[in-house]
């Protein structure tokens, strides 16, 4: 099983008093007209892009993943919204991406890794991270497309822990489905996804998972495959990206007069700090013990550090979507195991410090959701992007 154990009432109450804020504050949002991403294109292509493939089932018929567009494209083809209401409707579904996907996807990954208690902590850590803005949610720009992809990234990473850690085939092949499925919808996010669980299968020498994994990937992305291979725009557009978006136009390394900006950034500061609690958390055998996440929390941290001396913007934009996330699944968890040390020296028995819900857990609930929701509602701007 995914989850290992069931999930109990409390952890329910939990989370919907986390997630649930976050639907509401994507309802709301869902006002926002695509205008105000200019100059940003990304909004209105899903929109025009989306209203062509319900219109005529081609799922080739852009030059962008084959895939990227289908979740909108149903629901058009199901209400057939005016010119108004396709906006808004776009507009919403990249939000409950934003706000409930990509948090239930990575409570899911964290409580697989962590723990139940361990796990809620992480989405309550998510909450203000969204709020403020940290490591730049595609929502706040417009480039929906990241968001869409974020929940599939930590769900590959569940299963590929699972398949690590059991050996067994069929996570390996959901593992590979996903990072298929990943690469038709952002190309950058599978292709870092894939590089973590690659590397982690084989630091945990589990050959056999990654050769599923490989497999089951390579028909996961066959439809991107054949799309690249029959749209001479689809190519032409992958190598545009490449040139003009991740290498830079001029040099390479950043300039001394770019250093205090790009050093004293808050986004640099905090994960920063963040990569010295990992450090410390591992050193002194804090944090959880999953390949796959260490193989992440290693990525980013080499990404961190060639991304902040150079000028590939691009790519610490896309590394910023998911190595953030598995520095706080490890700063909470390291903070969680020493919290318990602390209370095992003063019980008897360590099983006491196992986490147990006090008995008014709807009124904790709705406390949680109240203060989700001040956090959601005022920290995160109505006027995007910012």
């Amino acid at each position: 099983m995914l989850l290992e154990r069931p999930v109990d009432r409390w952890e329910v109450v939990a989370l919907l008093a986390l997630l649930v804020p976050g639907l509401a504050l994507a309802v709301e949002l869902g006002g926002t007209p695509i205008s105000v991403y200019d100059p940003n294109v990304d909004p209105g292509a899903f929109v025009a892009n989306a209203e062509r493939l319900a219109a005529t089932g081609d799922l080739f018929a852009t030059r962008d993943p084959p895939f990227r567009y289908l979740p909108l494209a149903v629901v058009y083809a199901l209400v057939e919204p005016t010119a108004t209401g396709a906006e808004r409707i776009a507009s919403t579904l990249a939000a409950v991406a934003c706000f409930v996907c990509t948090p239930l996807a990575l409570w899911l990954f964290a409580r697989r890794v962590t723990g139940r208690v361990a796990a809620l902590a992480v989405v309550v850590a998510f909450v203000p991270m969204r709020a403020v803005g940290y490591a730049m949610p595609g929502y706040y720009v417009g480039s929906w497309q990241l968001d869409y992809g974020q929940p599939l990234v930590f769900l590959a990473l569940l299963t590929a822990h699972v398949a690590s850690t059991e050996n067994r085939p069929r996570p390996a092949v959901v593992t590979g489905g996903l990072l298929g499925l990943l690469a038709t919808v952002q190309l950058g996010l599978a292709a870092l996804a894939a590089l973590v669980v690659g590397v982690a299968f084989l630091l945990a020498r589990a050959v056999r998972p990654l050769s599923w994994t490989v497999a089951a990937g390579a028909v996961g992305s066959l439809p991107l495959l054949a799309h690249l291979a029959l749209s001479d725009a689809a190519t032409g557009h992958l190598r545009g990206t490449v040139s003009n978006r991740i290498l830079p136009d001029g040099s390479l390394v950043v300039t001394w007069e770019q250093v205090p900006g790009v050093v004293l950034a808050s986004g640099t500061l905090i994960t920063a700090a963040l990569l010295v609690v990992a450090a410390v958390a591992y050193r002194r055998g804090l944090a959880p013990e999953s390949t796959v996440l260490r193989t992440g929390v290693a990525v980013h941290a080499v990404a961190f550090v060639v991304l902040s001396v150079t000028n590939l913007g691009y790519l610490r934009y896309v590394v910023d979507q998911v190595g953030p996330f598995l520095l706080v699944v490890v700063a909470v968890a390291a903070l969680g195991r020493t919290a318990a040390a602390d209370r095992v020296r003063t019980t008897v028995d360590r099983r006491t410090t196992e986490e147990t819900p006090a008995p008014p857990v709807l009124a904790l609930g709705a406390l949680l959701a109240v203060a989700t929701t001040a956090v959601l509602f005022l920290g995160v701007p109505t006027n995007l992007p910012t």
